[in-house]
């Protein structure tokens, strides 16, 4: 198995733990790249749309690992939010009231604080593996020339460094101080 090294840096970043749930009062990040979202972010250069058969397909042929290069921070964002209709009668539901505080202290109608947690200033390298060298330097090419734009977690994750500065592959035995994605 061969290993393509790309390189996850930014202001902000954000992986994903939790399955997505109708409402949530916070989203909680993973301190370190998740499988998922290095899958999501070359399925966006390849030019999958979410939910493409194709998807589940590349993620079983590819193995995921990543090593620390600047520690995450934990970052946690407060924002006001006005949920959807089968999300007010969920909480109507629940809280027997239709108001909500902000996050100035006040009561609005309809209103939901959300915390959103990020990691800021973290570095990572991940590393891409498969059987199949076309299918790393098909990844390579992508991202270089994406479909999609690429984020790290959400669109408001824009990486501050190119992504891949070269083709350049690694045996698993080159690799140092690696853990598996989740």
């Amino acid at each position: 198995m061969k290993y393509l090294k790309l390189n996850l840096s930014g202001v902000l970043q954000y992986f994903s733990t939790d399955d997505a749930i109708a409402l949530r009062k916070t989203y909680t990040t993973s301190l370190y790249p998740t499988s998922k979202a290095i899958n999501g972010l070359i399925c966006s250069a390849l030019g999958y749309k979410r939910n493409d058969p194709r998807s589940n397909e590349l993620y079983k042929k590819l193995d995921f690992k990543y090593n620390i290069i600047s520690n995450p921070i934990i970052l946690n964002d407060f924002q006001t939010i006005k949920p959807l209709k089968s999300q007010a009668y969920y909480m109507n539901k629940q809280n027997k009231s239709n108001k909500f505080t902000t996050v100035s202290g006040s009561q609005r109608d309809g209103q939901l604080i959300k915390n959103v947690q990020y990691i800021q200033n973290a570095e990572f390298n991940v590393y891409i593996g498969s059987e199949s060298e076309d299918l790393l330097l098909e990844i390579y090419n992508a991202i270089l020339n994406p479909v999609y734009s690429l984020f790290i977690g959400k669109r408001s994750c824009i990486p501050n460094k190119p992504i891949v500065t070269s083709f350049e592959l690694f045996d698993k035995e080159d690799l140092k101080d690696v853990y598996n994605c989740a």
